[in-house]
């Protein structure tokens, strides 16, 4: 037998109450009956059974999955998948979301998206880790550079990039930008080359500026081949676009969200977006900011959000501080396919747009607070952002840090978030220090938690779809039971993590260390591995985000092999080959030297965008040439011809 709820249509009378009352609430059918119906019913049935809310919808399909095997069968069918997508919004996931727009499915890019592993990673990600000091595994060491692929046998497979995060190193050689993997990559990865300087060293026209390193060079790595593809950032001039640098502000810097895997272009005062597709190593979409001068920016899919400088005909006040949040979507063109009612401009639509240093003062009623955006990440359906609040526009004293959660379809706020003072120390009895690192590296968004630095040093989660305010747990600091310390170092300090990443499944969230990388199960709750990259840390430098010394940045690399199967069906799928995945840390990804070769950008900067007009130009140079030689030959043999005769 198996238990259904009760529909409650028999109690809309009095009578009916009364005779009901006592008596229990669910449904008792019998198992026989229920498997003879059409599989369409039986799938209903299991619908309105996952919809109740107590016990929990994932629950309720648990218990009915155990009833007998066919029912099991039934639950866990990827036909039926769509079962799962109940469970789902109970655990928070937004109503309107697809599957498709899930930012971290709990599944690789090869695999198929599934609703049960959303649920899985979710109800995963809610529970704590354990109180206890985790276990710390041996740290591996790092290899230097990419494996061949091994393809003996009938074997055919796939490498995937799944955690891709830059590593600090000597300042005076180029160094890494890096985008986060993400499933939408096809398992390549997305990365910048900075090279060395302040603001005026090395500016090379026709490319992106960064505003600690000058110009940066797009790449795409594809991990099966080892070596990045360069995306040429050359002049538009077929329409007028040229690559603009990013403007450079002084005192209001915030280096996050990190603007890998974009360009920005520039024509006649008008500014526009466009994002890298690493699949093609080419470009996509396209977002037009009219005459708004961007400062960040960030995107997912059509979407894209932006805090600009104000509209030179707005009446802005803190026009030295880029404080306008514009939300714009790309169509491409076609009309018919907005999200969203919105005006148009040039193959783009304004979806909102407002002042956030005028609009959170006033809902706040604290009007003497400027509030300033540090960092910002988005969603199908949210736009987080890390705000702190200052007296004045000069952001001199920092008086509070809250975490911002707007609606992305109308950019009103939902909800905000503010960060403790206090030290979250996992560690009984130890002493942390006063500071926080949740302006020190990048936030982590999926579409229901948050992980950001915070008080101590301590890696928090929060769950910004709930009605809590505080994070609901810390990642555990392993620091007690690290054995790869230098002697001489105080046990009772934080190491500072320099980067905070995630893995493109959404199953590990990885920090990175001067020396090391720090996987972090957040499905099993444990230390799942550690790795270092060779660099000698001294005592005296073992606190130090990135020490001074000779050693290269490079990129850190952790990727899978997969391999083709068919299922039982008859259907291609993937499964993961056991132990041949590993963790690289690259380095000289610029080239050799590791400088950037200016000539060849200087060449792509002046012919790559037209090289289908070189193309032209030199197949009608052959034809002519082609021509006129046989025109030469005709021509003697009429002469010979003539002088014969």
């Amino acid at each position: 037998m198996i238990l259904l709820p009760r529909p409650l249509s028999h109690l809309a009378s009095p009578v009916g109450a009364r005779k009901e009352r006592g008596r229990d609430k669910y449904l008792v059918m019998d198992t026989s009956q229920l498997l003879n119906l059409p599989t369409e019913i039986l799938v209903n049935i299991l619908k309105f059974s996952a919809s109740s809310t107590s016990p929990p919808p994932y629950k309720t399909l648990l218990n009915v999955a155990l009833t007998c095997s066919a029912l099991h069968h039934a639950v866990f069918c990827t036909e039926n998948d769509l079962l799962w997508r109940e469970p789902a919004l109970a655990l928070g996931i937004p109503e309107s979301l697809r599957l498709d727009h899930v930012l971290y499915p709990g599944s690789s890019t090869l695999q198929k998206r599934l609703w049960r592993n959303v649920v899985k990673l979710n109800l995963a990600w809610g529970r704590p880790f354990p109180a206890k000091t985790p276990v710390i595994p041996k740290q591996q060491r790092a290899a230097r550079q990419l494996p061949p692929v091994d393809k003996k046998g009938d074997w055919f497979g796939r490498r995937v990039v799944e955690v891709f995060v830059a590593g600090e190193g000597a300042k005076r050689e180029n160094s890494y930008v890096t985008k986060p993997a993400s499933v939408r990559d096809d398992g390549c990865a997305v990365f910048q080359v900075r090279p060395p300087g302040g603001p005026n060293g090395g500016i090379i026209p026709g490319l992106t500026y960064s505003l600690s390193g000058g110009p940066k060079v797009t790449c795409v790595l594809d991990p099966v081949m080892g070596k990045p593809r360069e995306v040429i950032l050359g002049n538009n001039r077929s329409h007028g676009w040229v690559a603009s640098p990013l403007p450079l502000l002084t005192e209001c810097v915030t280096p996050f969200p990190v603007q890998a895997g974009f360009v920005f272009e520039e024509r006649s005062g008008e500014y526009r977006v466009r994002a890298v597709d690493a699949s093609t190593a080419a470009l996509s979409h396209s977002w037009n900011l009219g005459k708004r001068r961007p400062d960040r920016v960030v995107a997912n899919g059509e979407i894209l959000v932006a805090v600009t400088y104000a509209h030179p005909d707005s009446d802005g006040k803190t026009s030295q501080i880029p404080s306008n949040l514009v939300c714009v979507e790309s169509f491409g063109g076609q009309e018919g396919r907005s999200r969203w009612k919105a005006r148009t401009l040039a193959g783009s639509r304004i979806v909102w747009e407002f002042d956030l240093s005028i609009r959170w003062p006033q809902e706040m009623n604290r009007y003497t607070s400027f509030p300033h955006l540090k960092n910002f990440h988005i969603t199908r359906t949210h736009l987080v952002c890390l705000v702190t609040q200052h007296p004045t526009a000069t952001l001199g004293k920092l008086v509070g840090t809250d975490f911002y959660i707007l609606d992305l379809e109308t950019g009103g706020t939902v909800k905000r978030m503010k960060f403790s003072t206090k030290s979250p120390s996992t560690l009984p009895g130890s002493p942390r220090a006063a500071f926080t690192t949740a302006l020190s590296h990048e936030f982590l968004l999926t579409d229901t938690y948050i992980v950001s630095g915070g008080a101590g040093g301590g890696l928090l989660v929060w769950n910004y779809v709930s009605d809590g305010h505080e994070p609901i747990y810390t990642i555990p600091d392993p620091l007690a039971s690290d054995t790869t310390k230098p002697n001489g170092t105080a046990s009772s300090l934080p190491r500072q993590c320099s980067a905070l990443t995630m893995s493109g499944d959404g199953r590990y969230v990885a920090a990175t260390t001067s020396d090391q990388l720090w996987l972090f199960d957040m499905v099993d709750k444990k230390v799942h591995a550690i790795y270092g990259n060779g660099r000698k840390i001294e005592a005296r430098d073992y606190y130090a985000r990135n020490p001074a010394d000779d050693f290269p940045a490079g990129v850190w690399c952790w990727w899978k092999e997969w391999r083709s199967k068919r299922d039982q069906s008859g259907a291609m799928t993937w499964e993961e080959v056991d132990g041949s995945g590993g963790v690289a840390y690259l380095t000289g990804l610029d080239g050799e030297k590791r400088k950037l070769n200016v000539g060849k950008l200087l060449f792509d900067i002046a012919i790559g965008p037209h090289w289908a007009y070189l193309a032209f130009a030199m197949s009608f140079g052959m034809y002519s040439y082609v021509i006129l030689m046989i025109l030469w030959e005709k021509g003697l043999k009429g002469f010979e011809i003539t002088g014969a005769g």
